[in-house]
Protein backbone atom coordinates (compact mmCIF):
# COMPACT_ATOMS: atom_id res chain seq x y z
CA UNK A 1 0.00 0.00 0.00
CA UNK A 2 1.30 3.36 -0.61
CA UNK A 3 1.96 5.42 2.02
CA UNK A 4 -0.32 8.33 1.40
CA UNK A 5 -3.22 5.51 1.18
CA UNK A 6 -2.62 4.75 4.91
CA UNK A 7 -4.49 8.29 5.45
CA UNK A 8 -7.57 7.87 3.12
CA UNK A 9 -10.91 7.62 4.93
CA UNK A 10 -11.89 4.01 3.02
CA UNK A 11 -8.45 2.92 4.33
CA UNK A 12 -10.11 2.21 7.86
CA UNK A 13 -12.27 -0.65 6.58
CA UNK A 14 -11.72 -4.22 7.31
CA UNK A 15 -10.96 -6.34 3.81
CA UNK A 16 -14.35 -6.51 1.95
CA UNK A 17 -15.33 -8.27 -0.92
CA UNK A 18 -16.12 -4.86 -3.04
CA UNK A 19 -16.44 -6.32 -6.17
CA UNK A 20 -19.86 -4.05 -6.44
CA UNK A 21 -18.78 -0.91 -5.44
CA UNK A 22 -19.38 2.59 -7.87
CA UNK A 23 -17.53 5.32 -8.12
CA UNK A 24 -21.16 6.48 -9.44
CA UNK A 25 -22.33 9.14 -6.93
CA UNK A 26 -25.36 10.56 -8.56
CA UNK A 27 -28.05 8.37 -7.33
CA UNK A 28 -27.22 9.58 -3.71
CA UNK A 29 -26.73 13.14 -5.28
CA UNK A 30 -29.99 13.27 -6.23
CA UNK A 31 -31.11 11.69 -2.60
CA UNK A 32 -29.31 14.77 -1.25
CA UNK A 33 -30.99 17.22 -3.83
CA UNK A 34 -34.54 16.09 -2.96
CA UNK A 35 -33.81 16.13 0.68
CA UNK A 36 -32.75 19.78 0.94
CA UNK A 37 -35.22 21.09 -1.95
CA UNK A 38 -37.87 19.30 0.62
CA UNK A 39 -36.59 21.13 3.58
CA UNK A 40 -36.70 24.41 1.65
CA UNK A 41 -40.06 25.62 1.54
CA UNK A 42 -39.77 28.98 3.33
CA UNK A 43 -35.58 29.83 3.26
CA UNK A 44 -34.07 32.81 4.69
CA UNK A 45 -32.95 35.65 1.71
CA UNK A 46 -29.92 34.32 2.71
CA UNK A 47 -30.53 30.34 2.00
CA UNK A 48 -32.61 31.31 -1.10
CA UNK A 49 -29.38 33.27 -2.46
CA UNK A 50 -27.29 29.81 -1.72
CA UNK A 51 -30.20 27.86 -3.14
CA UNK A 52 -30.18 29.65 -6.35
CA UNK A 53 -26.17 29.69 -6.57
CA UNK A 54 -25.96 25.80 -5.97
CA UNK A 55 -28.98 25.69 -8.88
CA UNK A 56 -26.52 27.11 -11.53
CA UNK A 57 -23.44 25.37 -10.22
CA UNK A 58 -25.14 22.19 -11.07
CA UNK A 59 -27.09 22.94 -13.95
CA UNK A 60 -24.96 25.74 -15.74
CA UNK A 61 -22.06 25.78 -18.29
CA UNK A 62 -19.13 23.23 -18.20
CA UNK A 63 -17.23 26.13 -16.51
CA UNK A 64 -19.59 26.21 -14.20
CA UNK A 65 -19.06 22.76 -13.27
CA UNK A 66 -15.07 22.92 -13.49
CA UNK A 67 -15.48 26.05 -11.29
CA UNK A 68 -17.34 23.87 -8.72
CA UNK A 69 -14.84 21.43 -8.82
CA UNK A 70 -11.92 23.09 -8.09
CA UNK A 71 -13.79 25.15 -5.29
CA UNK A 72 -14.24 28.62 -7.36
CA UNK A 73 -17.66 30.24 -6.09
CA UNK A 74 -17.47 33.80 -6.99
CA UNK A 75 -18.35 33.69 -10.60
CA UNK A 76 -21.00 35.67 -12.99
CA UNK A 77 -23.43 32.63 -12.86
CA UNK A 78 -24.15 33.02 -9.31
CA UNK A 79 -26.23 35.17 -9.59
CA UNK A 80 -28.95 34.21 -12.41
CA UNK A 81 -31.09 31.92 -10.36
CA UNK A 82 -32.91 34.93 -8.38
CA UNK A 83 -36.19 33.50 -8.15
CA UNK A 84 -36.81 31.17 -5.43
CA UNK A 85 -39.17 28.89 -7.38
CA UNK A 86 -36.93 29.35 -10.22
CA UNK A 87 -33.83 27.25 -8.06
CA UNK A 88 -35.80 24.60 -6.74
CA UNK A 89 -37.46 23.54 -9.85
CA UNK A 90 -34.05 23.33 -11.18
CA UNK A 91 -32.63 21.79 -8.47
CA UNK A 92 -36.21 19.29 -8.94
CA UNK A 93 -34.58 18.89 -12.52
CA UNK A 94 -31.15 17.84 -11.61
CA UNK A 95 -31.90 15.69 -9.52
CA UNK A 96 -34.20 13.85 -11.56
CA UNK A 97 -31.10 13.95 -14.30
CA UNK A 98 -29.14 12.60 -11.67
CA UNK A 99 -31.70 9.56 -11.15
CA UNK A 100 -32.01 8.83 -15.13
CA UNK A 101 -27.93 8.51 -15.29
CA UNK A 102 -27.37 11.65 -16.80
CA UNK A 103 -24.51 14.48 -15.41
CA UNK A 104 -21.45 14.04 -14.10
CA UNK A 105 -20.69 10.89 -11.95
CA UNK A 106 -18.00 11.77 -9.32
CA UNK A 107 -18.55 13.29 -6.16
CA UNK A 108 -17.70 16.93 -6.48
CA UNK A 109 -21.56 17.24 -6.81
CA UNK A 110 -23.05 15.80 -3.78
CA UNK A 111 -19.96 17.81 -2.11
CA UNK A 112 -21.66 20.65 -3.22
CA UNK A 113 -24.80 19.76 -2.21
CA UNK A 114 -23.51 18.90 1.22
CA UNK A 115 -21.94 22.37 1.69
CA UNK A 116 -25.13 24.14 1.06
CA UNK A 117 -26.90 21.91 3.06
CA UNK A 118 -24.20 23.30 5.56
CA UNK A 119 -24.90 26.79 5.04
CA UNK A 120 -28.22 26.93 4.63
CA UNK A 121 -29.12 27.42 8.59
CA UNK A 122 -33.08 27.96 8.22
CA UNK A 123 -34.02 25.03 6.66
CA UNK A 124 -33.44 22.59 9.97
CA UNK A 125 -30.99 20.02 10.81
CA UNK A 126 -29.06 18.23 8.01
CA UNK A 127 -29.91 14.47 7.81
CA UNK A 128 -26.38 13.02 8.57
CA UNK A 129 -24.97 11.19 5.85
CA UNK A 130 -23.73 7.35 5.90
CA UNK A 131 -20.47 7.13 7.63
CA UNK A 132 -18.26 5.92 4.80
CA UNK A 133 -19.57 8.62 2.83
CA UNK A 134 -19.22 11.37 5.30
CA UNK A 135 -15.21 10.25 4.68
CA UNK A 136 -15.58 10.82 1.25
CA UNK A 137 -16.28 13.86 1.14
CA UNK A 138 -14.52 14.97 3.95
CA UNK A 139 -11.57 13.66 1.63
CA UNK A 140 -12.36 15.23 -1.35
CA UNK A 141 -13.46 18.62 0.66
CA UNK A 142 -10.23 18.77 2.57
CA UNK A 143 -8.23 18.36 -1.05
CA UNK A 144 -9.82 21.54 -2.01
CA UNK A 145 -10.87 23.55 0.75
CA UNK A 146 -9.29 27.01 1.47
CA UNK A 147 -5.39 27.46 2.86
CA UNK A 148 -6.81 28.99 6.11
CA UNK A 149 -9.09 25.67 6.30
CA UNK A 150 -6.04 22.96 5.54
CA UNK A 151 -3.22 25.02 7.62
CA UNK A 152 -5.36 24.81 10.60
CA UNK A 153 -5.54 21.21 10.54
CA UNK A 154 -2.20 20.50 9.15
CA UNK A 155 -0.16 17.68 10.89
CA UNK A 156 -3.07 16.41 13.18
CA UNK A 157 -5.31 13.34 12.73
CA UNK A 158 -9.48 14.35 12.38
CA UNK A 159 -10.92 11.22 14.17
CA UNK A 160 -14.93 11.15 14.30
CA UNK A 161 -15.94 10.00 17.25
CA UNK A 162 -19.62 8.67 15.43
CA UNK A 163 -18.27 7.07 12.46
CA UNK A 164 -15.20 4.55 11.81
CA UNK A 165 -12.35 6.55 9.31
CA UNK A 166 -9.77 8.75 9.82
CA UNK A 167 -8.27 11.46 8.02
CA UNK A 168 -4.75 12.98 7.95
CA UNK A 169 -1.30 12.13 10.15
CA UNK A 170 -0.50 13.25 13.52
CA UNK A 171 -2.02 14.07 17.44
CA UNK A 172 -5.19 13.40 16.69
CA UNK A 173 -8.55 15.44 17.08
CA UNK A 174 -11.50 13.46 18.08
CA UNK A 175 -14.74 15.20 17.72
CA UNK A 176 -17.91 14.72 15.77
CA UNK A 177 -18.39 13.71 11.82
CA UNK A 178 -20.64 16.69 11.40
CA UNK A 179 -18.25 19.00 12.51
CA UNK A 180 -15.59 17.79 10.87
CA UNK A 181 -18.03 18.49 7.66
CA UNK A 182 -19.03 21.91 8.52
CA UNK A 183 -15.03 22.79 8.89
CA UNK A 184 -13.52 21.45 5.79
CA UNK A 185 -16.45 22.74 3.84
CA UNK A 186 -15.78 26.26 5.07
CA UNK A 187 -19.28 26.16 6.81
CA UNK A 188 -17.95 26.39 10.24
CA UNK A 189 -15.19 26.73 13.06
CA UNK A 190 -12.37 24.83 14.20
CA UNK A 191 -14.25 21.25 15.65
CA UNK A 192 -13.86 21.30 19.25
CA UNK A 193 -12.29 18.05 20.92
CA UNK A 194 -14.83 15.79 22.54
CA UNK A 195 -12.73 13.96 25.19
CA UNK A 196 -12.27 10.02 24.80
CA UNK A 197 -13.55 7.64 27.50
CA UNK A 198 -10.27 7.08 28.97
CA UNK A 199 -10.27 10.65 29.68
CA UNK A 200 -13.69 10.67 31.19
CA UNK A 201 -12.67 7.59 33.43
CA UNK A 202 -10.18 9.73 35.05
Amino acid sequence: MADFARYLPLSQRPDVDESGVSNDWRALTAERIEGLVARAASPSPADRALLAQLATRLSGTRFGRFARTVGISDYPEAEREEDAEAALATLREVAAARRRGAGPHGIAELVDVVRTEARCHSLGPVPALEPMVAGSVALFALTRAPLSVRAAVADRTLVPVDAPWRLGHGPELRTRTADILDFLLDAGPVPPAVPSPADGAE
